[in-house]
């Protein structure tokens, strides 16, 4: 499964069903901006690490039970 050719609501449904985790989604979104942002430079700052750490509380949340709309 390619996570970045996803859409929101099938990622959601993959984070659901534990196909996937929102640290593995987050950094197959982060590799893919290292792999476009030389040709097309829309990021002015990426800040991975903040983005695994919210990544990861997510995974936590949703161990948890917890619902979110996305």
């Amino acid at each position: 499964m390619n996570l970045t050719e996803l859409t929101l609501t099938e990622l959601r449904t993959a984070l659901r069903q534990g196909e996937t985790n929102s640290v593995k989604a987050t950094q197959a979104m982060l590799d893919r901006i290292v792999e476009q942002d030389n040709d097309i430079q829309s990021y002015l700052t990426i800040t991975d690490e903040m983005a695994l750490e919210q990544a990861a509380e997510a995974d936590k949340r949703i161990a948890n039970g917890e619902e979110s709309p996305l």
